[in-house]
């Protein structure tokens, strides 16, 4: 999956939803490339009604860094990544 976002606002998201299976354990990798100018981003996994499965924070990454996550979604059979 390749996410970009356009959007001319100073906070940009970037979401999906997943599918997922009640206790089955995922590896979320992703590659992020940036103007480096930001503080704080987030990549991350929450449940669909926002409840936060896990997550980690980045800084300016202009170079491409990867980034990876497990997520254990429990009960959870909808994600929003």
């Amino acid at each position: 999956m390749h996410l970009r976002d356009h959007t001319p606002r100073r906070t940009r998201h970037l979401r999906t939803a997943a599918a997922a299976l009640a206790g089955a354990t995922y590896r979320l990798t992703a590659w992020v490339k940036n103007s480096g100018n930001i503080e704080h981003g987030w990549l991350g996994a929450r449940t669909a009604r926002g409840t936060v499965i896990n997550e980690i924070s980045h800084g300016g990454s202009p170079d491409w860094t990867r980034f990876v996550l497990t997520v254990k979604p429990g009960t959870a059979t909808q994600l929003s990544l």
